[in-house]
């Protein structure tokens, strides 16, 4: 593996000649086939011994053997040779066999394999699989790495090497591609990433700008031409009009969310309401509630799944902070949100809600600096977003993800209102709430000192 990587991973186009992937006959010759099998069986057994290696101490003494920086740089060759052969740029020039074995799902491929010799289809389905296993068993190995030897990993793993090799063909990359990417490598990048001095904390705002970038790009034209296709679908045959995602776009976007609610330190979906929550209100680690009394009567104290560590709040605070600092990882991180929000993926939707609440203690304690400002402003735009959203929700079916809607704007109005933001009051007048109705509101609110009565009477 180290002697082929030296010779052929350095540029894309010796790699892709080296096994076969330029010349019509090459697919077929011994050189191309022995070069592809023995990448595949050496990045194969690296995350299977990998895999296998339960215990810390091993693991430990293993990494630096297995995992060198040298073998690194060759695994993020690697995985930069990958994304280039399902570039445009590759498959622009690409023999229709090769398009055909590159294709993001084997439905897909057998659906090529039709217009093609039936001589062709075993090389094919070989260098489909070689594609696949190859490209999954590298991002896995180094996400593993960015989560064991985070420190090794980023001496090797830099900003400007990692937006060639791994980030830079995400607003393009075919969806199935990407979601193994958003599984097998982001959680773990993201999760460990060393922020302790300035300089780490400067490199991961930069990083985290281009890939909210590149998949936010990548999410949107794909629910565009989702939406698109589906319209003039119905409108075609006058089908029923229930939204029929597409199964790899839903399953990428929630990988998608589950990657930023990871470093968040919030879970996916209703249990992320729950945790955000938890953050912020005394609890007690054992039922979750503020009542002590309640918590000694009980039989046997059950651990609360939705109490996070004192560590994990630390985590999430800092990343927070790095955040809001940041005009435009501010802005882009909120429209990202946004997006979420308006897109038919409920349980993505609902995670937004959580991850928005999550910002809003950092947002009000900064509210009178350049940056509190901007996100508040941000704030508006999402407090609209969102009555639109529960506007055309049903409540009876889609029960998860009003709640989700109203805890936010519960929250917002809450905590901005006595502030004396107006704003949040004239949204709610434009998006159809009587003039009279909320000043009734705003008397009951009036006469209670609690936060949790007011908040109850909004909701």
């Amino acid at each position: 593996f180290d002697r082929i990587a030296s010779a052929t991973f350095n540029e894309y186009k010796t790699f892709a000649v080296s096994i076969g992937f330029l010349i019509i006959q090459a697919p077929d010759t011994k050189q191309a086939r022995e070069h592809r099998q023995q990448i595949w069986w050496a990045v194969d057994l690296m995350r299977v011994i990998v895999r296998n290696t339960s215990n810390q101490d091993h693991m430990k003494a293993l990494f630096p053997n297995l995992l060198s920086k040298q073998r690194l740089t060759h695994l993020l060759k690697l995985t930069g040779c990958c994304h280039y052969l399902i570039s445009p740029a590759f498959l622009s020039v690409a023999l229709p066999e090769i398009k055909v074995a590159l294709s993001e799902s084997r439905l897909k491929m057998e659906d090529g394999l039709k217009h093609l010799p039936t001589e062709t289809h075993l090389v094919i389905e070989e260098i489909h699989m070689w594609f696949r296993t190859v490209r999954g068993c590298a991002l896995n190995l180094l996400g593993i790495a960015a989560k064991e030897t985070p420190n090794l990993f980023h001496s090797v793993a830099t900003g400007d090497v990692l937006s060639v090799t791994v980030f830079e063909s995400l607003p393009s990359m075919p969806l199935i591609y990407l979601k193994v990417l958003l599984d097998q490598f982001l959680p773990n990048f993201l999760d460990c990433y060393p922020l302790q001095t300035e300089m780490q904390q400067r490199a991961f705002v930069s990083i985290f700008g281009k890939i909210l970038n590149g998949l936010l790009s990548r999410l949107t034209s794909g629910w565009q031409t989702h939406v698109q296709a589906l319209e003039q679908k119905i409108a075609a045959s006058s089908e029923k009009d229930e939204i029929r995602f597409s199964s790899s776009l839903v399953d990428t976007t929630k990988s998608f969310t589950r990657a930023i609610a990871d470093l968040l330190k919030v879970p996916s979906g209703v249990a992320g309401i729950r945790s955000v929550r938890n953050m912020f209100y005394p609890v007690t680690m054992t039922s979750g509630s503020s009542n002590p009394d309640k918590d000694r009567k009980s039989r046997k104290g059950e651990a609360n799944p939705y109490v996070p560590s004192a560590q994990e709040i630390r985590r999430s605070n800092l990343v927070v902070n790095l955040i809001l600092q940041n005009t435009m990882l501010t802005n882009l991180l909120m429209t990202v949100m946004m997006a979420l929000m308006l897109w038919p993926e409920p349980n993505s939707s609902i995670t937004a809600c959580a991850l928005v609440v999550r910002f809003l203690p950092a947002i009000k304690n900064n509210l009178h600096q350049p940056q509190g400002k901007n996100a508040g402003m941000m704030l508006l735009r999402l407090f609209e977003t969102s009555l639109k959203v529960l506007s055309r929700l049903r409540k009876e079916i889609e029960e998860a993800q009003h709640s989700g809607h109203i805890f936010m704007c519960k929250e917002l109005y809450c905590t901005f209102v006595p502030l004396g933001i107006k704003q949040f009051r004239q949204i709610l007048l434009k998006c159809g709430v009587p003039a009279g109705e909320l000043e009734e509101l705003e008397k009951d609110m009036a006469k209670h000192s609690s936060d949790k009565i007011k908040r109850k009477l909004f909701k």
